[in-house]
């Protein structure tokens, strides 16, 4: 039974998230969040996800202690319950714990890019939309780039969104100054 509370707020992170949204937007996950995680008879899968976007939140807002101590939280909830978790949940914990703990971005790359290729709706894309911000903190762009066009050649066009995927790509690409990698992804993905 789903909590109709916190799946809107998790939905509403990732939109704001996935929008460019401000933070105050972003900030209405910490505290669902952390009343879902004290909730005796909660929803662990989606309270450990509430709590990883909690994650998310605080540490871009740069309150990178209440983020470790956040994920703190999750890891015993996850722990405490015992339960198996479906593995988009379990791949964007160990994200979380390799950026976070052990600023291996690369890793941490991996783990965002398998939790939304084994999510529940590849429509959703705020894992592959962190998968991006891994793989430029780490200086692979390229990463991301081979990632999507493989996307691109398996799903076509059955996926609505890879034209946004396309876009997020050679905008990442162009955040990272890499202007004329940007040009050969449209080139490339067009063709």
């Amino acid at each position: 039974m789903t909590n109709p509370e916190l799946s809107t707020a998790i939905h509403s992170y990732k939109h704001a998230v996935l929008a460019y949204l401000n933070f105050d937007y972003w900030a209405k996950i910490v505290p669902v969040a952390e009343k879902a995680l004290k909730t005796p008879h909660r929803d662990t899968g989606e309270s450990l996800t509430a709590g990883l976007l909690a994650v998310d939140f605080l540490t871009w807002s740069r309150q990178v202690q209440r983020g470790k101590e956040m994920l703190a939280t999750v890891e015993r909830v996850a722990d405490e319950t015992g339960q198996a978790y479906p593995e988009y949940i379990s791949n964007l914990l160990k994200a979380y714990q390799s950026c976070i703990k052990a600023t291996d971005y690369e890793k941490a790359y991996g783990y965002f890019y398998r939790s939304w290729a084994t999510g529940p709706h590849h429509e959703d894309l705020f894992a592959l939309k962190r998968a991006q911000v891994m793989a430029l903190k780490c200086g692979r762009s390229d990463l991301i780039h081979e990632a999507i066009a493989e996307l691109y050649k398996t799903h076509s066009f059955s996926l609505s969104t890879i034209p946004f995927m396309a876009g997020m790509v050679s905008f990442g690409l162009e955040q990272a100054g890499d202007y004329s990698g940007a040009e050969r992804f449209i080139v490339y993905i067009s063709k």
